[in-house]
């Protein structure tokens, strides 16, 4: 055989021992010899998936050679719960050595963390071996023969490989330390956990923990390695959470991700501790269940262009392949055909590999958003000074109009308040004042009370607070109802041929109305008739009432077009007049209030003023 290794696997023949009754002694008879049966298509390693029974092996050596030589028997499954190896020896006894995960790791006759059994053969002779193997998980047995040069050539090389990648783990976790404690961002701390868990569970299932801790706890040597896969699945679920973001980026698949996570790290691994064997087949499919979900979500959010979830896929579909392969085979659906331990190892490392890179490229993103994000605060801060600047300027300017405003309010005031006040200081000195002094400072009064009431609806105009309420009016009626009350009724002629009902609100209207039906009486001619016609009209195909105000001009003359709507607008040639210029304002935006219309014309010698208001 020289310096290479022999598989047994198609040489090995087997037999299920369902009762767990069977003695080495019992094999020998003929009935049970022809029980053993041989499966020549498994090519790694004998797989009997989850069973409970303990299983007996049989294959023979032949030396053809005229001196003896010693060989070894590896069995590479360190999670076999107990290892009968029988040998022949002296005569025709044999020779058995009991070991296994559940005894100390001094039962083994080889120190390894494989199950390593060396054995003499005689010249020119031929040894039947048998093996009883029991597994509280998949049962599977891949066995080799080696010469001792070829496995001590082997062992040093593997135990090489082992230590680097022990070290590359530790250098790795060591690294996300550091940047946790430098950045104080938990996801690097997350990352610790998994790559401590699974360089754990990798351990665990190679059989280097059972090698290097003191530890011979049955309980312990059971259920370490599906207790720390267990938590190595959490952890990733959580990492993979963090990464990718899924509680904002896909919050109903990460409610299940959320679960699952809380599932494999709390009662998964107390299960697994308590009852290994009971729950270890639920556990695998809940596994598999697991990992679909991670596959979908990851796939989502790559056809999503997320650029963290490209990494994590990358370096996650290789664990993923392995993981399932490794499960799938200990359930006996494929065959096993690699040593687990090696490619779960190659995979684990693969993925922590491209996981520190995809964390290194997400501490890159941040740096370039916080980079991106300091140029939109300098751009905004700079356009924050520009708008304040204009702030300003606009500022300046409606102070200015204020000021402007309050100026000639002032020159109103003091103009148009005079007159009548003299005219009440007046009536006041006299002794006896005549009938038409009496109406004449009854008009003064009644002026001043105008001006003061047009300031203050003014004032709720320019500060939004006029309330509308609405109601049924008759507009012919309140147009009576104005010019009855007016002093010079005489002087208004009313046409109104039918009634006209609107709903609108009724002291804006009575507000409107009695602006135009005044701005008409004080700008004709003295004892000249004002026309008002209240009649129905449509108006952008909307039915509505218009009311015609009319006036023949008087010594004012017409008004200025532009600017007869105007805040403080008078005529130059109407400050004979007392007013305030702001009946046609406040007209102006009370019919914008109630969703109508004023306009004005100047016929040859008429000033119509065209009031509409919709139904």
């Amino acid at each position: 055989m020289g310096n290479a290794s022999i598989p047994l696997t198609q040489h090995i023949q087997f037999l299920e021992d369902a009762r767990a009754q069977l003695k080495l002694a019992d094999l020998q008879s003929v009935e049970v010899k022809a029980s053993f049966r041989s499966e020549a298509t498994q090519i790694y390693a004998l797989q009997f998936g989850i069973t409970k029974s303990p299983w007996w092996l049989r294959f023979s050596l032949r030396n053809e050679t005229d001196q003896p030589v010693e060989r070894y028997v590896e069995i590479a499954n360190s999670r076999l719960t107990r290892l009968d190896f029988c040998g022949p020896d002296v005569g025709m006894d044999f020779r058995c050595t009991e070991t296994g995960s559940l005894k100390s790791f001094d039962s083994r006759p080889y120190a390894n963390r494989y199950f390593v059994f060396p054995i003499k053969l005689a010249p020119n002779s031929v040894g039947t071996f048998y093996v009883r193997v029991e597994s509280s998980s998949s049962l599977s047995v891949p066995a080799r023969v080696w010469s001792p040069e070829a496995f001590r050539l082997y062992e040093k090389n593997d135990y090489l490989v082992q230590g680097l990648y022990l070290g590359a783990a530790i250098a790795i976790a060591v690294l996300n330390l550091f940047l946790f404690y430098t950045l104080r961002e938990k996801l690097y701390l997350v990352y610790v956990g998994v790559v401590v868990s699974i360089t754990f569970t990798v351990f665990s299932h190679n059989g280097l923990v059972k090698q290097m801790i003191a530890a011979d706890s049955p309980a312990w040597s059971l259920s370490s390695a599906s207790v720390g896969y267990a938590v190595a699945v959490g952890l990733l679920l959580l990492f993979m959470r963090q990464m990718l973001s899924t509680a904002t980026v896909v919050p109903r698949a990460d409610r299940w991700l959320r679960g699952a996570m809380w599932v494999f790290l709390l009662p998964v691994p107390v299960a697994l501790a308590l009852f290994h064997q009971s729950v270890i087949l639920f556990t695998q499919f809940l596994t598999l269940s697991v990992i679909g979900l991670e596959l979908l979500v990851g796939v989502y959010l790559c056809w999503h262009r997320q650029r963290s979830a490209y990494f994590f896929m990358l370096a996650y579909s290789w664990l993923i392949i392995v993981a399932c392969a490794n499960l799938l085979a200990g359930l006996d659906w494929i065959p096993l055909v690699w040593d687990v331990g090696w490619s779960a190892q190659v995979a684990s490392g693969f993925e922590m590999i491209l996981l520190s890179l995809a964390l290194a490229d997400r501490m890159n993103q941040v740096r370039l958003q916080r980079d991106h994000s300091q140029e939109l605060a300098i751009q905004l801060q700079a356009s924050l000074v520009e708008e304040l600047r204009g702030s300003e300027q606009r500022l300046k300017h409606l102070v200015s109009q204020r000021v402007d405003e309050l100026r000639r309010l002032i020159d109103m005031l003091s103009h148009e308040v005079r007159t009548p006040m003299s005219v009440i200081r007046m009536y006041l000195s006299m002794d006896q004042a005549s009938p038409r002094s009496r109406e004449q400072a009854r008009q003064a009064v009644s002026d001043v009370d105008a001006i003061i009431e047009r300031c203050l609806d003014t004032d709720q105009v320019d500060h939004a607070s006029v309330t509308i309420n609405r109601q049924n009016c008759r507009i012919d009626a309140v147009v009576q109802g104005l010019i009855t009350s007016n002093l010079e009724a005489q002087r208004v002629q009313v046409s109104a041929p039918q009634p006209c009902e609107i709903h609108t609100d009724l002291q804006l209207l009575k507000v409107l109305l009695s602006n135009l039906i005044d701005n008409a009486l004080k700008y004709s001619p003295p004892h000249a008739q004002v026309q008002v016609s209240v009649f129905p009209a449509d108006r952008n195909n909307q039915p509505g009432v218009c009311v015609r105000v009319s006036n023949p001009v008087g010594a004012a003359g017409f008004p200025d077009l532009d600017r007869v709507f105007s805040k403080f607008y008078r005529s130059p040639s109407a400050h004979g007049k007392s007013g305030s210029g702001l009946g046609l304002y406040l007209v102006s935006q009370f019919v914008q209030l109630l969703g109508g219309t004023v306009e004005v014309q100047c016929a040859t010698d008429q000033v119509h003023f065209d009031l509409w208001l919709p139904l």
